[in-house]
């Protein structure tokens, strides 16, 4: 890690539900790019009172925020590539 990284620990239990403010501090993104992930279906939130993801949610969230970063790609591109890995990990 750089000097401008740091590292988040944190204890979740498996379902635990993180609102969306607390997914966006967590990835550094505003809540209006988080709302994009989820017209494309990148991501998937849980409805309550409150707009609420899960870790899974956030692990995907993480692995998009990546590929956009590393090989710049587009949203309708990367909500291809994880559908994809997730199709392959599921015939697994």
């Amino acid at each position: 890690m750089d000097k401008n990284e740091f590292l988040i620990i944190a204890d979740y239990a498996d379902e635990s539900k993180l609102s969306l403010s607390e997914v966006c501090e967590i990835c550094s993104i505003s809540k209006e790019r988080l709302m994009e992930l989820v017209a494309y279906k990148i991501l998937s939130q849980q409805q309550a009172r409150e707009m609420y993801f899960d870790l899974l949610q956030l692990h995907r969230l993480q692995k998009a925020l990546r590929l956009q970063r590393d090989l710049d790609l587009n949203l309708a591109g990367i909500a291809i590539i994880l559908d994809l890995q997730d199709q392959l990990r599921s015939r697994k």
